[in-house]
């Protein structure tokens, strides 16, 4: 019990510190609420979001003038479409417009495939405690942004679509955990996601579920080199 207590009390006295220091940088800007903390109950978005971590988001408060200019790559909160009371995080993959398609477990943007880095096997503790090394991908976006994908299923059930045309106004999402994630590709529980639907954009870690410690990790994507030199 003990332990448990002082799993819940030092991830708040970091999150007490957090904004006290967002509120001495930027106290014009309402910084207390551009913040909001989110808990990991489920392993979709593993790498980047462990079971148990704890994040935080930056709010989207159109009341106080914040508006979002959907970028691919980010990893966003949203209120589910097909149930607002329900918060779900996940990437941003397509833009309004754009074309999006699965083949053989590979994105296809506008009919053309986004390029895929082999990376080494991400561990990872089972439900029943067993060990099992995963492997992992770095997916490439146009422009250089980059992240880590699980593949826990070379043909997963949702590893090849039909394509997807994005309406106007709207979002298409994936789970970093491919083929244990609710997404865009089942049109009928979550779908396309309207933007203003999105509330925050995950920005950093600041508590490790899986080693019950603090973590200061960032969230935003990583830049290839090939990108980041142009």
């Amino acid at each position: 019990m003990a332990r448990r207590l002082r799993s819940l009390v030092i991830p708040g006295l970091v999150l007490l510190a957090v904004i006290l220091v967002g509120v001495a940088v930027s106290w014009n800007h309402f910084y207390l609420l551009r913040l909001k903390a989110y808990n990991t109950p489920a392993g979709s978005m593993e790498p980047a979001l462990q079971v148990g971590d704890m994040f935080l988001a930056e709010r989207i408060v159109p009341d106080f003038g914040a508006t979002y200019e959907p970028v691919r790559g980010d990893i966003i909160v949203f209120d589910l479409p097909t149930n607002p009371e329900i918060p779900y995080v996940k990437r941003l993959i397509g833009l309004p417009g754009d074309r999006i398609q699965m083949r053989d477990g590979k994105v296809y943007l506008n009919g053309e495939p986004l390029r895929y880095e082999k990376s080494d096997d991400y561990v990872r503790r089972g439900p029943d405690g067993a060990i099992r090394s995963v492997p992992c991908f770095k997916e490439i976006l146009p422009g250089g942004r980059a992240y880590q994908l699980l593949d826990l299923t070379p043909e997963g059930v949702s590893d090849n679509t039909r394509e997807f045309e994005i309406p106007e106004g709207h979002v298409f999402v994936l789970g970093d955990n491919r083929d244990n994630s609710v997404d865009s590709r089942y049109i009928s529980r979550v779908g396309y996601v309207p933007i203003e639907n999105i509330t925050g954009i995950a920005r950093r870690v600041y508590f490790s579920g899986p080693e019950e410690s603090l973590r200061w990790r960032s969230l935003r994507p990583d830049m290839t080199e090939a990108s980041a030199s142009r």
